[in-house]
């Protein structure tokens, strides 16, 4: 079992930076250690299997244990930290786009 970094923040923005709180709220409800299937945070994020995998490979997703050749998972935790790095990132955008 490896445990991949967690990633720097993109400049890009997604639809996920919009709507962190929410996907936040759905995100919460469990166990932090547990973790996720691509599927099951998709659906979470709102973003498809294939937005998180292009995420893996360019370094810039949440982080992600893989437990085998094909086999990924993301720590709940993780997930949760991605988002709210997202959400302060998107936010400092905001601030400074309308300064």
């Amino acid at each position: 079992m490896t445990t991949e970094p967690a990633p720097a923040v993109r400049t890009q923005r997604f639809h996920l930076d919009q709507h962190a709180e929410e996907i936040t709220q759905r995100l919460a409800a469990g166990d932090p250690d547990d973790l996720l299937t691509p599927q099951y945070l998709a659906s979470k994020f709102s973003v498809s299997t294939q937005w998180l995998e292009l995420r893996r490979k360019d370094g810039t997703g949440p982080a992600y244990v893989r437990l085998g050749r094909r086999l990924v998972r993301y720590p709940r935790k993780d997930a949760l930290a991605f988002i709210d790095l997202r959400r302060k990132a998107f936010e400092k955008a905001l601030k400074k786009q309308r300064a």
